[in-house]
């Protein structure tokens, strides 16, 4: 976690308190085996012009296992955090917006992405994506932790 609070950090001097950083995914589960950590990011601006970034400065760091960050934009995460299990579960069908870095083409790998500039896209998809779902994960609520 050291070099994920170091890019948060870094992200704070620049930024101030304009974004919210969350940890979610499975090292916020508390799940021993985990590949990277998943940031949430949300912009209490909501304006696209520092994304790509702000994104950027997540993109090559790695723990010393290796794990990398996994940094998104998803304004939707302060709605999540406010929900029941039982309405996490009603809206798991919600169509959500994320917004990513990345210096390849993600039309490779999201059909729908689309490209914002400067190597921002976003990519719209459920609330609970299909991978949680296989993991019996839509039954929420989603684990955020605020860093």
């Amino acid at each position: 976690m050291e070099k994920v609070y170091q890019v948060i950090n870094d992200c704070k001097r620049k930024y101030g308190d304009r974004f919210l950083y969350y940890l979610t995914g499975s090292h916020a589960r508390n799940e021993t085996a985990f590949n990277d950590y998943d940031i949430s990011i949300v912009d209490t601006e909501d304006n696209q012009g520092d994304w790509a970034d702000l994104l950027k400065r997540f993109i090559g760091v790695n723990d010393w296992k290796g794990r990398g960050l996994h940094a998104q934009i998803n304004q939707y995460i302060p709605a999540v955090m406010e929900m029941s299990k039982q309405e996490y579960y009603d809206h798991r069908n919600m169509k959500v917006k994320r917004y990513y870095y990345s210096e390849s083409n993600e039309k490779e790998m999201w059909n729908d992405a689309i490209s914002l500039g400067n190597n921002l896209w976003g990519h719209e998809s459920n609330l609970v994506s299909a991978k949680a779902r296989d993991q019996g994960l839509v039954m929420g609520p989603l684990v955020c932790i605020q860093l």
